[in-house]
């Protein structure tokens, strides 16, 4: 059995009972050259911004995924009312990309209205390529209830941003706190909140965030690890 993280073989060893020795962990890796802001260099960022009303001075925070229940894009429209609601000097944008679930996608937009943050609040759709997006944004962010090992929040890192991520899945093992990242409670908008603003005072050189995904988290990294597993003899 290959797992994506830790926390998987925990949760399903003790499931199933799986000997020590027929199992090992292997987490995703990313083409980091594909997911690289060089490609990019050319484009100016803040004209790009302003095409979504954001101007070049606001944060911008990202949420990548598709709008289904257990991705809580409910929770991310209340964690940023909260911190408008603090009357901070940041004001922060939230980017969300992905579609999905059309009735839940009309629940997200009317509490995006009834909370008054239509100004502050948009919505890309699918898309098939995200790597601008995370080009434009200071912060990305994931307010799911579960998950397994995210790729996007990979991606995102490659683009040297700082991940405010809920504690799922394997999200503690990519994240190392307050350096590359913030950990927040699931369906918990308040932690959620607070994790945003940690993020986005993230001093991190963007450069250092991106070398830890390419020593760890790098596709060439994955694949000699299945390489070097297949290679092995089998267990009789």
């Amino acid at each position: 059995m290959v797992y994506l993280c830790n926390k998987q073989q925990d949760y399903l060893s003790k499931k199933y009972f799986l000997p020590a020795c027929a199992q090992t962990v292997i987490y995703n890796g990313i083409n980091t050259e594909i997911f690289n802001p060089v490609h990019f260099s050319g484009q100016d960022r803040d004209s790009l911004r302003k095409s979504f009303s954001i101007d070049k001075d606001d944060k911008l925070i990202l949420l990548v995924a598709r709008i289904n229940p257990e991705k809580r894009h409910t929770d991310a429209i209340k964690a940023l009312s909260m911190i408008h609601q603090m009357r901070a000097v940041i004001k922060p944008h939230l980017m969300i990309v992905g579609s999905g679930n059309p009735a839940l996608q009309t629940k997200v937009k009317q509490l995006v209205s009834d909370l008054q943050l239509d100004a502050y609040v948009h919505f890309a759709g699918s898309q098939s390529d995200v790597r601008l997006f995370y080009y434009m944004a200071d912060v990305f962010t994931l307010t799911s209830e579960s998950e397994t090992f995210s790729i996007a929040a990979l991606e995102a890192m490659a683009f040297g941003l700082p991940c405010a991520l809920t504690d799922v899945g394997g999200a503690r093992e990519m994240i190392v706190e307050d350096w590359n990242g913030t950990l927040a409670n699931p369906l918990d908008p308040w932690s959620i909140a607070n994790a945003w603003l940690n993020a986005l005072k993230n001093n991190q050189n963007g450069h250092s965030i991106r070398q830890y995904i390419a020593t760890r988290f790098s596709l060439p990294t994955m694949l000699d690890k299945y390489v070097n597993l297949l290679s092995q003899p089998m267990i009789q």
